[in-house]
């Protein structure tokens, strides 16, 4: 019996890995909400980064899996799901997969930024999730991934919220056989 991780799990997975991120980074650290609610707070800063990771490495390996068996990405994959600093080019959602998986250590940070959308990543043909072209404030959270291949270090770096809409965008494509 051939068998694949449910894509709904993988959905609820990264909604739950940037729910997680946005609370622990928007709200506990940038804008303060909880501040309110220390308990919350408290548990969220001394468990999110270790909670985030293993949501991460989770997707990776169910999407990898899923890939191997019906090359999922073979179509849908974009080069532009992260940057490895021994290639100096954008990745897709596959090589973002495999740093993740092998890496040797997960760092997880934010920061307050602009994100620009032109037509080229601004289009889509679904109504209503087409982006207008232009410049929007964001908090981007962003993911270092590191380790060794051959003897060489390498770097890989992404932002969480696009990697989670690439993820979710191939997904979306993603028809099982009967």
């Amino acid at each position: 019996m051939k068998y694949l991780p449910g894509l709904g799990k993988i959905v609820e997975e990264s909604l739950e890995m940037v729910s997680l991120a946005n609370t622990l980074f928007v709200s506990c650290d940038s804008q303060k909400t909880l501040s309110t609610h220390p308990y919350t707070e408290k548990f969220i800063s001394q468990n999110g980064h270790k909670l985030i990771i293993e949501k991460l490495l989770s997707i990776a390996i169910k999407m990898r899996f899923l890939d191997d068996q019906c090359q999922l990405l073979n179509e849908y994959d974009r080069k532009n799901s992260g940057k490895v600093s021994t290639q100096k080019v954008e990745v897709g959602l596959r090589e973002a997969f495999n740093k993740i998986i092998h890496s040797e250590s997960i760092e997880i940070f934010s920061r307050p930024t602009k994100v620009t959308v032109s037509r080229e990543y601004g289009d889509s043909s679904e109504p209503g999730l087409r982006i207008p072209e232009g410049v929007y404030k964001s908090h981007s959270i962003f993911i270092e991934a590191k380790g060794v291949k051959g003897g060489a270090e390498w770097t890989f770096n992404t932002e969480l919220f696009h990697l989670s809409n690439e993820i979710f965008r191939v997904i979306s494509h993603f028809k099982p056989d009967a």
